[in-house]
């Protein structure tokens, strides 16, 4: 069978959890668009398509929080068939690591 053209978007997920003071700290957001809008979750956003999956993480992590700096790590890869609305989105999530 021949399947018909496929437009994959990518999400660059990312995570940031720290220990401040003994205490344990985790960088989320609460969505400000559709969908999910309200929701809170890790920042993210779709590559752009001249773009890297480490450069988008980068521009999103800036552009959502204000944060620059750090490193990022790849962590898991989510790739499930029906696991976002706006269709076929693979999610990759990174970790910030504060340096």
């Amino acid at each position: 069978m021949i399947e018909p053209n496929l437009s994959v978007q990518v999400e660059a997920v990312i995570a940031s959890i720290s220990i401040q003071k003994g205490r344990l700290k985790l960088l989320i957001i609460k969505r400000a668009i559709a969908p999910f809008n309200e929701s809170w979750c890790f920042p993210s956003g779709l590559v752009e398509f001249h773009e890297t999956l480490e450069l988008a993480s980068e521009r999103l992590l800036e552009h959502i929080t204000g944060l620059a700096g750090g490193v990022l790590k790849s962590v898991s890869c989510y790739s499930q068939l029906d696991r976002h609305p706006e269709g076929r989105v693979i999610g990759q999530l990174l970790s910030l690591i504060h340096i």
